[in-house]
């Protein structure tokens, strides 16, 4: 008996039902679906349906990606202990992901206390069966569960095995961005893990900036570019370790804390150093990086400048400027 043959437009607009997709619907109400397999379509009218099916997966799969960090987002709002949240989420998603669900009964449910997420069996095993065969075997995706858009013989709002399985993969790496930036947003600053949950690319490149020695030889927590380290160079140089045995009563704080405390006080007026660098960062970075012997009880430069390295400064400043 000769096979019949069913076109893409069939498909499409929902005269025929692939066995391959999970049929949902109301007996009272439509009549049974024409079930057809891909032997019942030509190789050139399979091919135009694979196509469209990945292209509905990769279009549906965004929505639901969309869908699911909008909800994580409305409870991390909402939550009064944000990090736990966080936390929570990831270890829950994790356990998903390494097939450490406990099934029984037909149901699988997750090992964490009084986390609700549960699938039946059969659509946890799908969505491992997706994960092995094409995170970790690196078989190309197989799309044919896909349902026409235009099928009534499908619920809308059934999530497939295999776009949840991708969207639980995205999500881990969501959440392990997040959960990066923030620990970066709280190092450079004092706010509050509460406070923080949206971080703009800005805000990582300005702490990249800070964090990062550049390939100038400057430290970009503490100078404004390379040329402002320059400048500063310049001062360094200019300004000289006084004689201690030779120094003047006015001149009475250690050689090298009166030669630094210049320095730092007047470029920062500047702005040359960044304005919400504080003395003792800037004290370790001189100790460290140029060998700057100042006793380790000066937390804080004092301003005594004499009128001679005063106007050193204002000196190699100008020049500086009409560069």
């Amino acid at each position: 008996m000769k096979t019949k043959k069913y076109t893409y437009s069939d498909w499409l607009n929902g005269k025929v039902v692939l066995i391959y997709s999970r049929r949902e619907f109301n007996r009272k109400e439509v009549s049974e679906p024409i079930l057809v397999s891909w032997e019942n379509f030509n190789e050139k009218e399979k091919a135009k349906i694979l196509k469209k099916q990945e292209n509905l997966f990769d279009q549906i799969f965004k929505e639901q990606f969309e869908k699911t960090t909008k909800d994580f987002k409305v409870k991390f709002e909402s939550s009064m202990f944000p990090d736990i949240f966080i936390d929570r989420e990831f270890k829950s998603l994790s356990a998903l992901w390494n097939n450490r669900y406990q099934c029984n009964g037909g149901i699988c449910y997750s090992p964490i206390p009084f986390d609700n997420r549960t699938f039946d069996d059969l659509y946890y095993q799908e969505m491992l069966i997706h994960k092995t065969d094409c995170f970790i075997n690196g078989v190309r995706g197989k799309y044919d569960s896909v349902p026409s858009p235009n099928s009534i013989y499908h619920n809308k709002n059934f999530v497939l095995p295999e776009i949840m399985i991708t969207t639980v993969l995205q999500m881990l790496r969501f959440i392990k961005e997040i959960k990066s930036k923030r620990k970066q947003l709280v190092s450079l600053s004092d706010h509050k893990n509460e406070a923080i949950f949206v971080i703009s690319e800005e805000e990582i490149a300005e702490k990249n900036k800070k964090e990062n020695f550049l390939e100038q030889g400057f430290d970009a927590r503490f100078f404004d570019g390379a040329n402002a380290y320059s400048l500063f160079l310049e001062c360094k140089s200019a300004i000289q370790v006084r004689n201690a045995g030779k120094q003047k009563k006015e001149d009475s704080l250690p050689s090298e804390v009166a030669k630094y405390s210049i320095i730092f006080n007047f470029l920062k007026e500047k702005s040359i150093i960044h304005p919400d660098v504080k003395h003792l960062p800037f004290i370790k970075y001189l100790k460290k990086e140029h060998k700057a012997n100042i006793p380790d009880s000066c937390k804080k430069f004092p301003y005594q400048p004499s009128i001679n390295d005063l106007n050193t400064l204002k000196a190699i400043h100008k020049n500086w400027k009409n560069k």
